[in-house]
């Protein structure tokens, strides 16, 4: 019945018998008969163009890397949070020395060995406190 529904039961562990594999492939699946009713004449849209988005990118952490959440708003700069916001004592409870936070080790032991940190740069960072690749600074988007 070519209005009839197939299913490929397989365990997906095990290795596939090729032949079942074949008669799932040659089997007729309703969803191959709605696609081809929604492409009746064979046309497709037009493809996506994937075009560079560092810019955006760049502009979205300029304008972001300040923010942080305060209960329900999601876009509060650091530096108009209260001191006894719930993210300053998480701050205080969680990081209470950057050296413990194992990210910053990494950054650190990069820059004592190489120099400088690990990123890759073509255009000055744009936020000017993290322009100096041979400091790691842990102030950004965290204190006041």
């Amino acid at each position: 019945d070519p209005g009839q529904r197939y299913y490929f039961r397989t365990d997906p562990f095990r290795r596939r018998n090729p032949k079942d594999l074949q008669e799932f492939l040659l089997t007729p699946r309703s969803g191959v008969r709605q696609r081809a009713r929604n492409r009746p004449n064979g046309e497709f849209p037009e493809l996506l163009k994937f075009t560079p988005q560092k810019e955006y990118v760049r502009k979205v952490l300029k304008d972001t890397v300040y923010n942080t959440a305060l209960r329900e708003n999601p876009a509060v700069p650091v530096s108009e949070m209260p001191m006894n916001a719930d993210f300053f004592k998480y701050q205080a409870t969680d990081n209470p020395n950057v050296n413990m936070v194992a990210s910053h080790n990494v950054i650190n032991e990069t820059i004592c060995r190489f120099g400088q940190d690990y990123r890759y740069e073509d255009a000055p960072n744009p936020i000017p406190a993290l322009r100096d690749r041979n400091h790691d600074n842990t102030d950004v988007g965290r204190k006041r």
